[in-house]
């Protein structure tokens, strides 16, 4: 294979990832809102994002600076969180 359809398909398998990236999150911001849950995205400058709840509502705050993984990884530790919750409430119901 030649240097540049390397590169190509590097850049090709590279931006398939990404989409896939890009749609899992997606599907995540839906399950948030079928959840409750409030999203919001900033510019936090690497400080961590996350979950948390102000008066009485629940919040994920996304990092914008951080790459789409590692925003898609903030959102799914923060909706197994509140999953987590929901499910020991039913639990001790």
């Amino acid at each position: 294979m030649s240097e540049r359809s390397s590169s190509d398909a590097q850049i090709s398998q590279s931006s398939g990832s990404t989409r896939f990236v890009v749609e899992q999150f997606r599907e995540a911001c839906e399950e948030a809102g079928r959840l409750g849950i409030c999203l919001r995205q900033e510019w936090l400058r690497g400080c961590r994002g996350g979950a948390c709840e102000i008066a009485g509502k629940r919040w994920v705050f996304i990092d914008l600076s951080l790459s789409p993984a590692e925003q898609l990884q903030q959102l799914t530790e923060a909706l197994a969180q509140w999953r987590g919750e929901a499910v020991g409430r039913r639990a001790a119901a």
